[in-house]
């Protein structure tokens, strides 16, 4: 198996330690059900931010009911950039 960790280009984290989805780059049809998948692949206790074009309130509200215990902090909120640490718990 490879080791991602310390590659930022390729999902693993980056040297700040908190790697980040940007479902910006994702199209539009499928981009829920990668957030689901890229969620549903946390380890326990290991942070993700979700980058988003837009705040993903629904979204998060459906992923919070299929992950119980999942932790939401927005990071930032500016126009065209949604930032959320999500950590399942």
């Amino acid at each position: 198996m490879t080791d991602f960790a310390g590659c930022s280009d390729c999902g693993g984290a980056p040297a700040d330690g908190v790697a980040e989805f940007d479902a910006r780059l994702v199209p539009p049809l499928v981009r829920p059900g990668a957030i689901f998948g890229a969620v549903g692949s946390l380890p326990i206790g290991v942070p993700l931010i979700l980058v988003a074009p837009h705040d993903p309130a629904g979204l998060l509200a459906q992923l919070q009911n299929r992950y119980p215990g999942l932790s939401v902090s927005y990071v930032s909120d500016v126009p065209g950039e949604c930032k959320v640490q999500l950590l399942r718990g």
